[in-house]
């Protein structure tokens, strides 16, 4: 359950995951994992309030990061496109962390009837991540993290963080908030269907960051028998790589012109985009997949961000083409758009496609919801794509003069995005243009320039940060400062936090 509780004048929230055992007498072999969250009423407005309580009525899995931060999250429900911002907004502000006051975090395990259910707790609160995280949450799962007598109704767990996302029968798409990203970057949230709660049908995918081999001998020891011949070959041929894309798609083809379905579809796309984690110069060989309706769309998310976190020419080449082709669906190429954020050194062509979209959206007419969307994504990304171009003076200052530019006239956006976007650029010279937005009478645009400064590092930010907080005291423009300043572990911010906290008391 997410609850909040304070400790410390501190945030808690506490996590409950549901963990369905094989009936083998012993708690040995993980077939399903799943998360559930209750959201408080107080936290949302009405309506949003019960669409979110909905959502959660089904699997939510969460991963976290090796500091205890929230780093991915799979929803089985599809959330309409007006949810997607808040509800991102929400989750890549949580942070699930070790107590300072306690050396160790546990997962409380309790079984329940004979069928080898078992429910595990995992909570945690603290106002600072803590090293000690990385060593409590080791590198055992299932058997060897067993620490007590199987039969007996408790059992403790010790779970790697990445693992509980990892190992589900859920087929997943993460998305990851490393700095580039803020809460105006939307539709970076999976949406992903519950499988067999036996064993999985689709192929649990991660980002690339998962041994592939490793999960399909976790979980395909017994597949279904549609596309047992993949996994087979594919685990026969996994230590010398010598499987390619196109021996897949041509093998799923024949299988689509069999009868195959949609499962059998996502079943191939899983194991497509693991094949293509290891071999990018193949990338291209799926661009017909992102315009075919088989492929299910949040197969779609799932391979668009492998071919974000490999960093390829080729892999840059296919996003590209998916996020400029006005004729696939606003899906695969908004997340073509949001996968192309985390590329350290973008291709000329990537980065002439990015300048493309936002010089297409100076043009456009009669703009709905989801190309609005698109173009904002756009913008996000084009400002906060290429870490390491950034340290070259006149890729910042290209950068720069366009948002200025825009920021003076943009007829088919909203400040608040092209603020957010100077966020994201991250250039100490786009600072003072920020914080012209603080004082105005626009509280969107005011609150979209708490975040962006919040983008910068703690000797630029501190000062502008904490003058909100005083001069704005018991508002929600000072909550959301705060936030931004507690993501700063230096001893000066928490000192000043702290002193806050003891004000309101």
């Amino acid at each position: 359950m997410n609850s909040q509780a304070s400790q410390k004048k501190v945030t808690s929230y506490q996590v409950h995951a549901n963990l369905q055992m094989q009936p083998l007498g012993q708690l040995q072999q993980l077939s399903y994992a799943g998360a559930y969250f209750s959201v408080q009423e107080s936290l949302f407005d009405g309506q949003s309030a019960a669409e979110l309580k909905e959502v959660f009525s089904t699997p939510v899995i969460v991963g976290f990061d090796k500091q205890g931060k929230l780093s991915a999250l799979y929803t089985e429900k599809q959330l309409s496109p007006s949810d997607y911002n808040r509800f991102y907004s929400f989750f890549s502000t949580a942070q699930f962390i070790e107590p300072d006051t306690k050396p160790t975090t546990t997962w409380y395990a309790e079984e329940e009837r004979d069928m080898g259910l078992v429910s595990v707790n995992y909570s945690a609160q603290g106002s600072l991540v803590t090293k000690s995280v990385a060593q409590v949450l080791s590198t055992q799962f299932a058997v060897p993290g067993i620490e007590a007598n199987p039969t007996n109704s408790h059992a403790e767990y010790h779970f790697d963080a990445h693992q509980l996302a990892e190992l589900t029968a859920l087929d997943m798409y993460s998305f990851y908030r490393e700095g580039e990203l803020v809460s105006k970057l939307k539709n970076h949230i999976h949406l992903v269907k519950e499988v067999d709660a036996h064993y999985a049908k689709d192929t649990p995918w991660h980002t690339g960051k998962v041994d592939l081999p490793t999960m399909l001998n976790a979980y395909f020891d017994k597949p279904g028998e549609q596309v047992a011949s993949s996994y087979r070959q594919y685990k026969r041929n996994n230590q010398e790589s010598t499987i390619s894309i196109n021996e897949l798609l041509n093998e799923m083809k024949t299988k689509l012109a069999q009868g195959g379905d949609r499962e059998m579809v996502g079943s191939y796309m899983s194991i497509l985009t693991g094949v293509l984690s290891q071999n990018p110069e193949e990338a291209l060989a799926l661009y017909e997949l992102f315009g075919d309706e088989a492929v299910p769309d949040w197969q779609k998310g799932a391979t668009l961000a492998v071919l974000g976190d490999n960093q390829s020419e080729p892999a840059q080449r296919l996003l590209t083409q998916v996020f400029l082709d006005e004729d696939l669906d606003n899906y695969s190429r908004l997340h073509a758009l949001a996968s192309s954020i985390s590329i350290q050194t973008p291709s000329f062509e990537l980065l002439g496609g990015l300048e493309m979209m936002v010089e297409r959206s100076l043009i456009e007419t009669d703009l709905d919801d989801n190309t609005s969307e698109l173009y904002e994504t756009a913008l996000l990304t084009y400002a906060g794509v290429g870490a390491e171009l950034k340290e070259s003076d006149s890729y910042k200052e290209t950068i720069r003069l366009k948002l200025r530019s825009l920021a003076k006239e943009h007829p088919n956006m909203s400040q608040d995005y092209i603020v957010t976007a100077m966020g994201n650029s991250r250039d100490p010279k786009l600072i003072k243009d920020i914080t012209q937005f603080l004082n105005g009478d626009d509280i969107a645009l005011k609150r979209a320039a708490i975040a962006a400064i919040g983008q910068y590092p703690e000797e630029l930010s501190f000062d502008y940060l904490k003058t909100v907080i005083e001069q704005n005291p018991n508002t929600y423009e000072a909550q959301l400062a705060a936030k931004e300043l507690s993501r700063y572990d230096s001893e000066a911010i928490q000192k000043f936090l702290q002193d806050i906290n003891s004000e309101k008391t």
